[in-house]
């Protein structure tokens, strides 16, 4: 007899897993099936209208027991964690609590990882996923206060996969031929252990609160490369790093050829997802390269069908956390090679001139909000004379000066039930803030990345996370629905967000 939900117990532990052949086991904190069988990255698949019951189970740690982190921290600055706690209702947060935020994820309040909900060693939360939104790339991550960043680099993260069997009409590449990939960073020492370092001081005397490693990891693994057929694939590209931003772009070898930098292989590459899901659209890739904010999902159909037996790179042209933050020319980060093959086994299709899906544009707002990202630069009590550190946090709509998470909720924050608003993203920094709002998916009426599809019409799509550029602004239009509740907006460098640049609203 069929149940009218499906149902998973997901253990929160840590493993040793190989991330290349040629060094030794990583430790990490992983998501695990509970039969003991292990994913990297841990992959959920359900079915729309089919709802899931996990069962988290925190074994980091047996109760009332010290936890260790898996890599080597090298924290710099004197206030992370910020202990929020005392102003949070008196929720204190420590190493080993955790967290599950399903990002992208229309749910109850109870189940979207709010950040004082944490799961303590030993303990166990149940959450509860409709799925009734559309089928898309979500994902599983950490969101505990003040610990989301270092959950987050110690492993906790992965792909929640929200399938529709109306998507089997378009015909979209399947099977074998549908990659899911998480893009990360990291820093490792010679015994395979990951060294997570923030606040070193730059030129200007200020701590560098954001983490960038040095090592690109895809799917776990250090450089990897797959085996491709010549013919159409569907990547599921998600950037899971806590700052790193990447420029997408594909390179005709699988080794740096500068005579050759900045070449577009011969291959043909159309954008097809967002956050949300399918387009409404097919819309045209540049070749100067796709730019993925964390937290941030791009889907991509690519075909390699007219260069069977050769070697090409999946590379980003970003060498600092930013575009444009100093940026080096010609720089090349290389993530992820594809050895194609000069057979196929089954041939894929795809028709660039298509219809995939009917976005309406959303209605005229009811209001229209500001919410200003600032950043100030202060000395922080134990630090060093003459340093200072950037402390960022949001001003909410109607208000005058920053706020952080644990500070109540304003009158500007709280909305009315399947209301619509635009909320101007204004930055006065001089970073790039991805803003994550949770709940819903909204659209963009200015700023972000324009689509268009093969005739140069503008493609529609839904997203829940779009890049905030420097002393600039974005708009939103987003439908507050399905549920009342508190639900957080924040920036998705998982630094900042510890650091306060999270705010919640109110549905009512």
């Amino acid at each position: 007899m069929p149940f009218l939900f499906d149902y998973y117990s997901i253990n929160i532990k840590p493993i040793s897993a190989n991330l290349h052949p040629g060094l030794p086991n990583t430790d990490l904190w992983m998501y695990v099936n509970y039969d003991g069988t292990v994913s990297i990255p841990p992959i959920i698949k359900a079915r729309r209208n089919q709802p899931i019951l996990v069962r988290w189970n925190n074994r980091l740690a047996a109760p009332n027991t010290a936890v260790v982190y898996p890599f080597d921290h090298k924290n710099q600055i004197p206030r992370m964690p910020m202990n929020m706690g005392p102003v949070c209702g008196g929720v204190h947060t420590e190493v080993g609590d955790t967290v599950v935020h399903f990002h992208g994820g229309e749910v109850m309040p109870g189940s979207d990882g709010k950040p004082t909900n944490v799961i303590k060693p030993g303990s166990s939360v149940f959450d509860w996923y409709p799925n009734r939104q559309q089928a898309a790339t979500y994902w599983i991550h950490d969101h505990a206060m003040d610990y989301t960043a270092t959950n987050v680099y110690a492993g906790l993260a992965g792909f929640y996969i929200l399938e529709d069997p109306q998507e089997a009409d378009l015909h979209l590449p399947s099977g074998d031929y549908d990659w899911p990939l998480v893009l990360q960073d990291r820093n490792m020492d010679s015994s395979g252990k990951f060294v997570y370092r923030i606040g070193d001081i730059d030129s200007q005397n200020k701590r560098v609160p954001e983490f960038i490693g040095k090592l690109p990891l895809v799917n776990g693994q250090l450089l990897p490369r797959i085996q491709v057929e010549p013919t159409w694939y569907r990547l599921r590209l998600l950037n899971g790093s806590n700052t790193r931003f990447y420029n997408l772009r594909f390179h005709p070898t699988d080794q740096l050829d500068a005579s050759q930098y900045g070449t577009h292989p011969d291959i043909d590459v159309w954008q097809i997802a967002t956050d949300g899901g399918l387009t409404s659209r097919p819309a045209q890739y540049n070749q100067n390269g796709l730019l993925l904010a964390p937290g941030e999902r791009v889907e991509l159909v690519v075909n390699f069908a007219r260069v069977g037996n050769s070697k090409i790179t999946l590379y980003s042209d970003i060498d600092t956390p930013y575009p444009g933050d100093g940026q080096a020319a010609n720089f090349y980060f290389p993530l992820l090679g594809f050895e194609v093959d000069d057979t196929v086994r089954q041939v894929q299709h795809f028709n660039p001139d298509s219809n995939q899906r009917h976005i309406p544009d959303l209605p005229a707002p009811v209001v229209a909000k500001t919410v200003t990202l600032v950043e100030k630069v202060e000395h922080l009590p134990g630090d060093s004379d003459g340093i200072l550190t950037p402390q960022a946090s949001i001003v909410p709509p109607g208000e005058s000066e920053g706020k952080h998470y644990c500070e109540a909720i304003t009158a500007g924050e709280i909305v009315a039930l399947n209301s619509t608003e635009d909320w101007t993203f204004a930055n006065t920094t001089g970073d790039f803030h991805p803003m994550h709002m949770h709940l819903m998916q909204f659209q963009l009426v200015s700023g972000g990345q324009n689509l268009v599809d093969c005739n140069g019409v503008p493609v529609r799509a839904w997203k829940d996370t779009v890049p905030v550029p420097p002393r600039a602004s974005v708009t939103v239009r987003a439908k507050f629905s399905p549920y009342k509740g508190e639900y957080v907006y924040h920036c998705h460098i998982l630094e900042h967000e510890d650091m306060g640049m999270m705010r919640t609203f109110k549905v009512v």
